[in-house]
């Protein structure tokens, strides 16, 4: 099953569909002061839900640096420039940058589809990508 076809739908309607059955337990992160959140994460790391309260799956990572492999043509050897050959001039687009209180990120480009949102971010030390991201769309967001 195609991570994107899970993109929206309940965990359990999608959980005994997937390709990947070796599922750690939902588990619940609540740091102080933030809403419950609910994932879902492979055992091998190389990707990872992210659920509402309700259980639908809103966020999609999937861990190319961890050895998830291609996703729509994307590899984890594709520079930035590889990206927007690919796929065309993103819509929102970030340089490398330090942050004080997170550290250094890489280089990232995010893509609006017409039903979720596509946000790949590469490896700082390299050009290669590290991560993909597959978030939904806000239903006022949707063409």
């Amino acid at each position: 099953m195609s991570p994107l076809s899970c993109l929206g739908n309940q965990f359990n309607l999608v959980q005994s569909t997937l390709d990947m059955p070796m599922l750690s337990e939902v588990f619940e992160e609540l740091e102080h002061g933030e809403k419950q959140q609910y994932s879902v994460t492979c055992k091998d790391g190389t990707w990872e839900f992210s659920l509402s309260s309700t259980n639908r799956i809103e966020t999609i990572f999937l861990y190319l640096n961890k050895g998830y492999g291609e996703y729509e043509g994307i590899s984890s050897v594709m520079s930035k420039d590889d990206i927007i050959f690919l796929l065309g001039v993103p819509d929102l687009a970030g340089e490398p940058h330090v942050s004080p209180i997170l550290g250094s990120y890489g280089a990232w480009e995010k893509y609006k589809r017409d039903d979720h949102y596509l946000h790949i971010e590469h490896v700082e030390e390299y050009c290669g990508v590290s991560k993909i991201t597959l978030m939904v769309l806000d239903p006022s967001e949707q063409t």
